[in-house]
């Protein structure tokens, strides 16, 4: 099991895991995800790009019942991570807006 980034939305205190995975060949989560910098500090032990489309984005309905962390994200972790974030939102929500559904 791979570990998960967990986030809260600062605009509805919403609480949300990221899936996380090791397979940073792949274009697909290249382009809709974000390496992991400085892994180390982040707790893991090989390069991981945390996935950020919207099926693998979970809220996260009782944040107490999460076990404690394994690492903490870097500064420019979490910079690289709201950036491409809010990339990835955007890039979603013109998809959704532009389908027409008769």
């Amino acid at each position: 099991a791979l570990p998960i980034l967990i986030f809260k939305d600062p605009s509805d205190d919403a609480v949300f895991a990221c899936q996380t995975t090791t397979q940073i060949d792949k274009p697909r989560y290249r382009r809709n995800g974000v390496l992991i910098q400085d892994i180390q500090e982040a707790g893991m032990n090989k390069e991981t790009i945390i996935r950020l489309e919207y099926h693998s984005r979970y809220k996260i309905e009782n944040p107490e019942d999460l076990k404690g962390p394994i690492g903490k994200l870097s500064e420019r972790d979490i910079d690289n991570f709201l950036e491409k974030l809010v990339r990835v939102r955007q890039r979603e929500y013109r998809i959704e807006n532009s389908l027409e559904l008769w």
